[in-house]
């Protein structure tokens, strides 16, 4: 059985990836042996070892509702509010961009945590996916991070959500976007499970970055 892996462990992981992607002649090939092994020891689709679960919050339900935080994107809004409700069995609602819960006021400050913990982490990983990425794949790139966060991920055989082709940005008419080798969904569902058990944005980002650098067609 493989082990949880350790930050540092995780730390090696994306060093060993960039030169298996990038070094030169024998480089590449040390690394990427090296990082065969390193795979061999470790899980890393496991939380790494020591970290707490975002979600692992105690509950005070109220007849009240209380306010917990803002968050501008209606579809991270949304992706917040759906894994509270999964998680706590407590009804959430949202008016304009503030989300509510029927929650005592002190866990609303904790919840408030959570939430923009993973308000930043959708946010700032489908801004480093956008770069290569095309803004229709959007909703697919989220739907991998919440089923990833909520450990829901398609089984084999399931259909994968529909990826739209959409129309190329002003930035980047006359020059064609780079392709993905693999759906949106399937790079951000591993991506959805650390940002709930990481304590690293910037490893998860790191992360992302390797994985497209050796996605691109």
């Amino acid at each position: 059985m493989k082990n949880a892996p350790t930050p540092a462990a995780r730390k090696l992981l994306h060093k060993l990836e960039a030169l298996a992607e990038r070094g030169i002649g024998g480089e590449a090939e040390s690394a990427k042996k090296k990082l065969a092994r390193l795979k061999n020891r470790y899980d890393f689709a496991m939380p790494d070892k020591g970290v707490k679960d975002l979600l692992n919050i105690h509950i005070t339900k109220s007849n009240k509702t209380t306010p917990v935080c803002k968050i501008a994107e209606p579809d991270i809004l949304v992706a917040v509010k759906w894994a509270f409700e999964n998680t706590f069995g407590i009804p959430c609602w949202y008016s304009g961009d503030v989300l509510l819960a029927q929650v005592t006021p002190a866990t609303a400050k904790n919840l408030e945590t959570a939430a923009l913990t993973i308000a930043d982490g959708f946010r700032k990983l489908w801004a480093t996916f956008r770069r290569v990425g095309l803004d229709s794949d959007r909703s697919c790139f989220m739907a991998g991070l919440w089923d990833g966060m909520m450990k829901d991920e398609r089984k084999s055989g399931q259909p994968l959500p529909t990826r739209i082709a959409g129309p190329v940005s002003r930035k980047r008419r006359g020059a064609p976007a780079p392709q993905l080798s693999v759906h949106p969904y399937s790079v951000a569902t591993d991506l959805g499970r650390q940002i709930r058990f990481s304590a690293s944005l910037d490893n998860i980002n790191n992360e992302l970055e390797n994985k497209l650098t050796g996605l691109l067609k």
